[in-house]
């Protein structure tokens, strides 16, 4: 009788959301954008559209139906133009995000999102012998939104929350809009 009563207090332990354990937390995420548009003209250069991508963010849950999330990301391409030289796209953005979460499953929950945000982007082009960086076109402080939908796991007796996004980037450049999507995985760990 005591092992029943140990093994369901465990299951519930393990199942059961726990909400002392959300509302603020904290973590890293790392991952792709994907079909960045380079609006700089190169003669003759292709430029792989994939950037790398970390970043940092705040969790904060303070309505019981929207999350709210804060974050910095980079997000950076280098490809070589010539033996003597490389171009560099760099995509610093800090932001916001509001997140609608669905509780499908105790531990799974699919969001939705949608937000705001600063983007600096900058071109440069590095000259390989005296590894020295050349800004090569107006850098850009430019608003941008985005969309997009994710899931995580929240673990109720752990407090780290790893989780899975997509993320579609509207940025207002001069001339066309710089657009690109973003895959992201992180981790976050609740307080």
């Amino acid at each position: 009788m005591k092992r029943l009563i140990l093994t369901f207090a465990m299951v519930c332990c393990f199942t059961l959301p726990a909400s002392a354990i959300t509302g603020l937390g904290f973590g890293i995420h790392g991952g792709l954008g994907m079909n960045y548009s380079v609006d700089v003209a190169l003669a003759g250069t292709e430029f792989d559209d994939n950037l790398t991508v970390i970043g940092g963010h705040v969790n904060i849950g303070t309505l019981p139906v929207l999350d709210f999330t804060v974050f910095g990301d980079y997000a950076w391409k280098s490809t070589d133009i010539s033996d003597d030289y490389s171009f560099k796209v760099h995509d610093l953005s800090f932001g916001a995000s509001v997140k609608k979460k669905f509780d499908v499953a105790p531990i799974i929950k699919p969001y939705l999102l949608v937000g705001g945000g600063m983007h600096k982007i900058v071109y440069t082009l590095k000259d390989k012998a005296t590894d020295t960086e050349i800004p090569f076109a107006d850098d850009e402080s430019k608003f941008g939104f985005h969309f997009g939908a994710g899931v995580d796991a929240s673990f109720p007796v752990f407090p780290f929350a790893p989780f899975i996004e997509g993320r579609y980037n509207i940025i207002s450049t001069s001339g066309e809009s710089t657009k690109y999507f973003m895959l992201l995985a992180g981790i976050s760990i609740n307080i």
